[in-house]
Order: C-alpha cells, then sequence, then structure tokens
C-alpha cells in the first residue's frame, strides 16, 4: 500500500487493508452497530450477506442491489431495507439476526437513501426510470408517490437540508427536489457520483478530474473517482471526504488534512463504519480479485479520555472530565455551575405544555415544564386570563381552561419556589380554533329512530355555531331511502327492515366538526295488520308488533312485557317491564368532538 501524506500533521493515517472473504462480488455494503457487536450487510446478486467483524456468516437474506440502515417499527433500532430485481423489501431487526425479509413492493429498484425534504422524511427508492418516496408513517412505510424526476439511468442519490438530490452518473446535470419541486443544476462537466456535505452539493467530477464543491471551489484528483462518502473518520465531531478512486481511497479531512491509500483496480463498492475497535470510523471497500471486503483500519485515532466515567468525552463536549455530574445534556442544577456544558450556568426557562387540541367547547389542561435550573418544589402560578375566548382556574401545578369561542387569550405564568422566588416566567397566546359547532335533536332522536317499512318520518337537527360560521350537515353508515339534507333536515321512508348505526357529522367553514351516532331501527310489519307476532332477526333483534299488543313472541305463554320485544336469553319477564320499545331496541345517541 501507498500512503501519501500531505506537509500538514496528520492527526490519522490509513492502515494496511485486511481482506473479508464473500461468496460473490458487493454490490452494496452497510455497516450496522448492534447491542450485539457491529455487523456488515453485503448485498450481491445471490444472496444478501450479513457478517460479523470477522467475516463469519451470520445471515443470508434474498439478492439486492443496495441496502439502508432504518428504524422502520420504531423500537430504537435499524431495520434492513433491501432493493433489487425483485422489488423494496423490509427485514425487521430486533434479535441478533434480521428477520426474513418481506415484500413491501414488486417494483424493481437498484438503490435507495433516506430523505428529508421540505419537512417530510422517508426513504427514497430509484430505478432507471423512476424515483418513488416512500413518507414515515408512524412506525410504517406510507404510500409510495412518484418525485416527479426524469432518468436516463440508474441514478446516485444524496440529500440535504431538506432536499434531495439524484445523479445519472456521467451526467452533466444534477437534478434537485425541494419545497418548489425539481429542478436542474449545471454542473460544467460530467459527474460520477454526489454527497451533500458542509451545505452544499459536493461532486466527484470526471471530466474535469477533481472533487468539486458545487458552490466553491475544484480540489484536484489523483485519478478518475467513481464513489464519494461522507463520513466522521477521525471522530472529531466534522464530517470529512472520502472519494474512492481506480485503485485509490483519498479522504480529506475537516482540519484541512488529506490522506490516501492504494486498493485493487476496478473496486467499485465504498462504505465506512467503526468495524475495527477504536471510535474512528474504518473504510470498506470490495476487492474485485477476490472477491471479498477490504478493511482500511483508520490508524493514530485520537482516543478522547472519559476520566469521570460519565460516558462523555472531552472531544464530545465534556467541559468538566472530572465532574461526572457535568456533561453534554445533563440536568441543568442550581449549583452555579455549567452541568450541561452549553456556555450558560444555572439558566432557567419555563414553557407551558397544552395538552389536547384547542377546540372551543372542550377543556384545555397546562402544566409547567421547567428547562434549565431546577431548584426543585416549584409550584406554578397564573394570572387569571379568563374573558368570553377562555375561562382557566389553577389546581396545584394543573391550569385547567374551559375553551368558550374562537379567539386568543394571552397567559402569563411563574414558578416559584417555597419562598416565593420567580425561577422563571413565561407569557404565551393560546389561540382557539376550529371551533366545533353544535347540534340540537328534536325528541324523535331520543334513544335513536324506531320505524316500521312505509313509515314515514321527518325531522330537522338544529346546527348551530359559536363562531358564526355556516353549519353542514351530513351523514355516513345510512340506507340509500334515508335523506340528511345539509341544512339539518332529516327524511326516510323505509324500504326495508332492520338496524344501522348512522353518523351524523356537522361540519362549519373553518374545519371544526361535531359527530354524533344514533341507532336507526325499522321493524317489518305495518300497525294494525292483525298480525302479533312478526319476526325479523336481520339486524339481531326481534320484532313484536305492539300495536297488536299482548302476550310474548316465540311461543312463550309468559306476560307482562307489554307488547315488547321477547328474546330466548330472557323471554318477556325482566327484559322490558315499564320500558317502551323504541328505548329498548335503539341505543342511545352518542356525541363526539374532533
Amino acid at each position: 500500500m501507498v500512503l501519501c501524506i500531505s506537509t500538514l500533521a496528520l492527526a490519522i493515517t490509513l492502515g494496511e487493508p485486511s481482506t473479508l472473504p464473500l461468496g460473490e462480488a458487493p454490490r452494496d455494503i452497510v455497516v450496522a452497530s448492534r447491542p450485539e457487536g457491529q455487523r456488515i450487510v453485503v448485498s450481491g446478486s445471490t444472496a444478501s450477506s450479513v457478517i460479523d467483524a470477522t467475516g463469519s456468516m451470520l445471515a443470508a437474506l434474498g439478492p439486492s442491489h443496495a441496502a439502508l440502515l432504518r428504524d422502520i417499527d420504531d423500537d430504537g433500532l435499524d431495520d434492513l431495507l433491501l432493493c433489487g430485481d425483485g422489488g423494496l423489501s423490509l427485514a425487521p431487526w430486533s434479535a441478533a439476526t434480521p428477520d426474513a425479509a418481506s415484500a413491501v413492493d414488486a417494483t424493481p429498484c437498484e438503490t435507495l437513501s433516506a430523505y428529508d425534504v421540505a419537512g417530510a422524511t422517508g426513504i427514497a427508492t430509484a430505478s432507471a426510470t423512476a424515483v418513488t418516496l416512500w413518507p414515515d408513517d408512524g412506525a410504517a412505510l406510507g404510500t409510495a408517490t412518484d418525485a416527479g424526476f426524469v432518468l436516463t439511468g440508474s441514478p446516485r442519490l444524496a440529500t440535504l437540508a431538506g432536499e434531495l438530490a439524484v445523479l445519472v452518473p456521467g451526467s452533466t446535470a444534477l437534478d434537485v427536489l425541494g419545497s418548489r419541486g425539481v429542478s436542474e443544476l449545471a454542473l460544467g462537466g460530467t459527474a460520477a457520483d454526489v454527497v451533500g456535505h458542509q451545505g452544499d452539493w459536493w461532486l466527484a467530477m470526471t471530466d474535469p478530474v477533481v472533487l468539486r464543491a458545487f458552490s466553491g471551489s475544484d480540489t484536484a484528483l489523483a485519478g478518475a473517482p467513481v464513489r464519494l462518502l461522507v463520513v466522521d473518520l477521525d471522530a472529531d465531531g466534522s464530517d470529512d471526504v472520502v472519494v474512492l478512486g481506480d485503485g485509490l481511497v483519498e479522504a480529506w479531512l475537516a482540519n484541512g488534512d488529506h490522506v490516501e491509500a492504494s486498493v485493487p483496480a476496478g473496486a467499485s463498492v465504498m462504505t465506512a463504519g467503526q468495524v475495527v475497535g477504536d471510535p474512528c470510523p474504518d473504510i470498506l471497500v470490495d476487492d474485485p480479485t477476490t472477491p471479498g471486503l477490504l478493511v482500511l483500519e483508520t490508524l493514530d485515532c485520537p482516543v478522547s479520555p472519559d476520566a469521570d466515567g460519565d460516558g462523555a468525552t472531552v472531544a464530545a463536549g465534556d467541559c468538566d472530565d472530572g465532574d461526572a455530574t457535568v456533561f453534554p445534556g445533563a440536568a441543568e442544577r442550581c449549583d452555579d455551575r455549567d452541568n450541561d456544558c452549553d456556555g450558560a450556568t444555572d439558566e432557567t426557562g419555563l414553557e407551558i405544555d397544552l395538552f389536547d387540541d384547542p377546540y372551543e367547547g372542550d377543556t384545555a389542561l397546562f402544566w409547567p415544564v421547567i428547562g434549565g435550573c431546577d431548584p426543585g418544589g416549584l409550584t406554578l402560578y397564573l394570572d387569571d386570563p379568563s374573558s368570553d375566548i377562555a375561562t382557566c382556574t389553577l389546581d396545584g401545578i394543573v391550569a385547567t381552561c374551559e375553551l368558550l369561542d374562537d379567539g386568543t387569550v394571552s397567559i402569563h405564568a411563574e414558578a416559584r419556589d417555597s419562598t416565593g422566588t420567580t425561577w422563571a416566567s413565561v407569557n404565551t397566546d393560546l389561540v382557539v380554533d376550529n371551533v366545533s359547532p353544535y347540534m340540537t335533536f328534536p325528541a324523535s332522536f331520543a334513544g335513536g329512530i324506531h320505524l316500521y317499512v312505509a313509515e314515514p318520518f321527518a325531522a330537522t337537527v338544529a346546527l348551530y355555531d359559536p363562531g358564526a360560521d355556516t353549519v353542514t350537515l351530513s351523514a355516513s353508515g345510512e340506507p340509500d331511502w334515508f335523506q340528511v339534507a345539509p341544512n339539518g333536515y332529516v327524511s326516510a321512508t323505509p324500504a326495508e327492515s332492520g338496524r344501522w348505526v348512522i353518523t351524523l357529522l356537522a361540519t362549519d367553514e373553518d374545519g371544526g366538526r361535531t359527530r354524533a351516532e344514533f341507532d336507526l331501527v325499522v321493524q317489518d310489519s305495518s300497525p294494525g295488520d292483525g298480525n302479533p307476532d312478526e319476526r325479523d332477526t336481520a339486524g339481531g333483534y326481534d320484532f313484536y308488533d305492539e300495536e297488536e299488543g299482548g302476550g310474548c313472541s316465540g311461543g312463550s305463554t309468559s306476560s307482562g312485557c307489554g307488547g315488547g320485544p321477547y328474546t330466548p336469553s330472557c323471554g318477556c319477564s325482566g327484559c322490558c317491564a315499564g320500558v317502551l320499545p323504541v328505548l329498548a331496541l335503539a341505543g342511545a345517541l352518542r356525541r363526539r368532538r374532533r
């Protein structure tokens, strides 16, 4: 190996590469930091292999072109996504080895990357013709959408500060998707690869042969580049740029240093990961002559001490390595010291957390969240902001506000200790919007609606909005012959018997909504038809024609139901005594707010 050193004093060097033999040439490599140790995932045309740092085979999955580590199921551990001729697949990884991969989509893809575009996050997959976005959706992937790129070949993907870049190797332009859609950036030459780094797109150019920062200057390369990589190679907290060329790896460190190391000609796959013991990442490239995997160890790694054993080194920002209570992220104590290493001492702050959405008619709860120095034993004090918008009361550290109407309420709160000393204060606004409208139901809705087949029904649901918005009424779950007009007029002439649960939705102009559910029960006999015992179990009920009066249905000789329903479990006795059938058969009105 040839190691070329710049005239600057080097913080690190690259050691002689060690070889991990593989069964086939890798298409992609990723390194996973697992509780069980470092794991290397190698994508291949025959299988995707999971090996440890010694090269021992741990698991084999289906073939793939590329792999990506991302926590899909929100368990705090990265899962494995594979992209190949068979499409996109997911292998959950909660045990020592990943589970068997299951198909997410059958569309062939050649590469994939995480993305963060205009505040939306997820993964992007790419084929030779299209880029597809799979947004994050809780503990799963959401519905895929086309990203809008027009491709002419297999691309490379890169992300940077809310943008996604797509480059087809050999192209003279870079396509970038941002908040304003897809734009094209002319490169002034041909490029092989792209990464996002230091707020700019960095390009491995093959004509001219340079490392180019799109908004900056060029750096000459020793040979034609193949791949680019951004990684904190010397573990100093700043990302560095690594270029894989034909037979050479070059690295430019953020501190200005430059190192390079020889690799076999034809190497075309590169990644980085902490494979060998020290905290600095190592560089991994493919060895097309074996086939195998080369590990270039980062030597002279500046290992930062952790003298106080608090888990934070001086290099990681520990501002007092002799005190285990002082480290970045520690709780700020009221001890005249900078416990959290943010440059401030005994700083205070108070936030007000709002529980639930601020919809009129609901209750909002507030409580203090102390930021910075917390002396303990604090109590929340609240200036009374009561108005026609909201009325707030205080009980200990919880403020309860009844929301009355659209508008804004200014709130002043203070956190005081037992001596009355104010440690923190805040002024905040409670904005009440999306006022929920009201529905007032006529007496005919009490307990639900109970009708006979062909019996006409009409009623009006009164609609009201405290903000004087226009309110419209709609329904779901209703049969075709049950009509609901936007102004609240409800009408029906039943054409069949049965039971339905109908949802009414009142919506105002601002999107405020109120829901209500009720039971609609229709009996299949008409009053006065002379048949005292007609049964219909279509809706799960036995109906009795109370207009004909007397006795029990189902052959029971019991009496006293007063014309009510007979059920096999309890007959007449005790089921409905003293209760009208309309109440026995129909559920009570249920009202919900959004």
